[in-house]
């Protein structure tokens, strides 16, 4: 980020994620850049790309910022880690003589976890059709699970649908069933 469908993935509420400030600057989606940003035990690592018309990438930024802000892939001194993301965001920035562009971000894994939420809804009217609004049910009922204190959710992906105990390659709009899952 719900039915045999959604997983979750969760991140620890206290995570420096939230602090990331992450440029949104309609430029940058003109000039086709990318951007990674890896944190490690004792280093944060940023990349940013530049994509061509065929799709590859040129590197044209690299950055590093060395902490010790992390101990057993846990974070105990956001501070220490929140300095090496904006020193490593700095030098890639001026090796790339561009701002970064959104980041796809690596999280240990200890810091994020995933689960699957599933939502089923009868179908009750007559003909038992499932419409767009029996599939929003679900999604509903899936997305209404409890989270952990201290958890919050940052992604979302929709697995597939089930009617009736069958699982269905695609969309269950217009298919007859009594119960979607």
């Amino acid at each position: 980020m719900e039915l045999e469908s959604k997983g979750k993935l969760l991140l620890n509420e206290g995570a420096w994620t939230n602090r990331v400030k992450i440029l949104q600057v309609s430029r940058l989606a003109e000039e086709h850049l990318v951007a990674g940003l890896d944190i490690g035990t004792s280093k944060v690592a940023v990349a940013i790309a530049a994509k061509d018309g065929l799709g590859s990438c040129k590197i044209i930024g690299v950055g590093t910022g060395l902490h010790n802000g992390l101990q057993r892939g846990v974070i105990r001194d956001t501070d220490a880690v929140r300095q090496a993301v904006t020193e490593a965001v700095i030098k890639a920035e001026r090796m790339a003589q561009r701002p970064m562009p959104p980041a796809v971000v690596g999280i240990p894994g200890s810091l994020s976890s995933s689960f699957t939420a599933r939502g089923t809804v009868p179908i009750r009217r007559s003909g038992h059709r499932v419409q767009a609004e029996d599939v929003e049910r679900a999604l509903g009922a899936a997305k209404a699970m409890s989270i952990p204190p201290g958890r919050r959710v940052i992604h979302r992906i929709l697995r597939g649908f089930w009617l009736d105990g069958r699982h269905l390659p695609g969309e269950p709009v217009g298919l007859v069933g009594r119960h979607l899952r």
